[in-house]
């Protein structure tokens, strides 16, 4: 028996026989797992006992790789994964050539997908219809063995849930970028109740997902409501969206081009509809007291940590023109920038074309400052009402105006202070103004309330299954 000098803390040691060690040998993860194991009523099995596990392609993606979705195979990447499924948003398709030359890292129905780098945790397990897919290092592929203990959708539910996370946490490594190794994902030890039981629980949490979804689905309608509303209100109509190659296809007189732009794209917005309505267009400089664009900052120029003012930028911005403060930078609170006020709108006057124009509005007194990337544009209230003004960018920025009418370069695009000046925005009286904007924010405050109410009900599906699964 080993005894410890009488000068040492008894409680800052603890001893683990050779045998119990699992391949490393930092403290911290031995003393992490003595605490989260032991709550477990369950056996506990290791992932690799019940799933082969490998990864997508380690190389680069070669340029002359990429393939279009008419020929190409799906190629995944960890923020492909998202919500416990496999989303669509800019998704990246590979030759069949390059295809072929991967398939160690096919990936098929039923497979259990997993964020190894990145958004760490995020799963999705492939539809039974999904065709045959490739993906990169990022994600890792769970494929169940004949005569497994564990079933994928269990493994889903339960890294879903605080205990899952705690899970992750005793194995994952890196300080900066996150990740688990192969060999870590296999070493993973889960509760293992008996099959039925397991179906039992994933039935609890998937009805909890099903509950959410519906949820975000009424919240979504509500949201997209707002166009309809808005044009009606207007007396605005839009053509219908036609994408034949004779709709793509207009013709303008070289003497309508003197001095102007050469870009087709240019041409083809449907800014000029705005102006068709039952109320007559201004420009934005007629209506505002002044327009500003905020400072630069590098990361030389930001606070340490958390201690300064939050500086606004292009993704302080949500798809709604909502404030949002996940993914926030701060300024020291001697640094020379413009604080916002109630009311102000902020307008993105530089990002990508698809993005470019999204606008918010600041509802409540906070002190914040902002970027080169937004300009501020305070109203003149006797004549236009800020929300009105917020809601007229942001439909402007949804049926692609600012897409049309930015500059591009290297990259990027925006649009220049002069020329959002000269923006003209239908104008209805006053109190007309203010009681489209008072319908719109009451339809925000309705979708937010069911946001909130999607986001409660998961959470009671995973706190369930987390008694299910302790045994309580």
């Amino acid at each position: 028996m080993y005894n410890l000098p009488t000068t040492v803390d008894p409680n800052k040691i603890f001893l683990i026989k050779q045998s119990e060690l699992d391949g490393r040998y930092d403290p911290t993860f031995y003393k992490l797992k003595e605490k989260v194991l032991s709550n477990f009523k369950f056996p506990l099995e290791k992932i690799g006992n019940s799933f082969f596990v490998k990864d997508g392609d380690h190389d680069k993606l070669p340029a002359n790789a990429i393939a279009d979705s008419s020929n190409g195979k799906r190629y995944l990447r960890s923020q492909d994964l998202k919500g416990n499924t496999i989303i669509d948003e800019n998704p990246i398709f590979v030759t069949d050539e390059y295809f072929q030359c991967v398939k160690r890292c096919h990936i098929y129905p039923g497979d259990l997908l997993f964020s190894i780098m990145a958004s760490l945790g995020a799963t999705a397990i492939v539809p039974e219809s999904y065709p045959i897919c490739t993906a990169n290092r990022a994600v890792g592929i769970l494929r169940q063995k004949e005569k497994a203990k564990i079933l994928p959708s269990f493994v889903q539910a339960l890294l879903d849930t605080n205990l899952g996370f705690s899970l992750l946490e005793l194995e994952k490594r890196g300080a900066i970028q996150q990740r688990l190794n192969l060999s870590d994902l296999a070493m993973l030890k889960l509760p293992t109740p008996d099959i039925e039981y397991q179906k039992e629980i994933v039935q609890v949490y998937r009805y909890g997902i099903s509950k959410k979804q519906q949820k975000e689905a009424e919240a979504k309608a509500l949201l997209e409501s707002i166009d309809t509303y808005l044009l009606g209100e207007l007396g605005i109509s839009l053509p219908e969206q036609v994408n034949s190659l004779e709709k793509r296809i207009f013709t303008k007189r070289y003497s309508e081009l003197a001095g102007e732009r050469l870009d087709s794209i240019f041409y083809a917005s449907d800014l000029m509809l705005f102006y068709s309505g039952k109320y007559s267009s201004v420009p934005l400089k007629s209506v505002s007291i002044s327009f500003k664009s905020g400072v630069g900052a590098g990361k030389q120029d930001q606070a340490i940590g958390q201690n300064g003012i939050i500086q606004i930028r292009p993704t302080n911005i949500d798809e709604n023109g909502l404030l949002k403060f996940d993914r926030n930078i701060y300024l020291p609170f001697e640094a020379k920038a413009d604080t916002l006020d109630v009311d102000d709108v902020l307008f993105n006057n530089t990002n990508s074309q698809e993005l470019v124009g999204k606008t918010a509005i600041l509802k409540e007194q906070k002190e914040l400052c902002y970027s080169n990337h937004i300009t501020r544009i305070k109203v003149d209230q006797n004549k236009l009402v800020p929300d009105f003004l917020w809601v007229i960018l942001n439909i402007y920025q949804k049926n692609k105006v600012f897409y049309s009418i930015c500059t591009n370069w290297n990259n990027q695009s925006g649009i220049g202070l002069e020329l959002l000046k000269s923006l003209k925005i239908p104008l209805p009286p006053i109190k007309k103004q203010s009681e489209i904007a008072i319908h719109i924010q009451n339809i925000h405050s309705r979708a937010k309330a069911l946001q909130h109410e999607a986001a409660r009900v998961l959470e009671e599906a995973k706190r369930e299954v987390e008694k299910m699964i302790l045994g309580e």
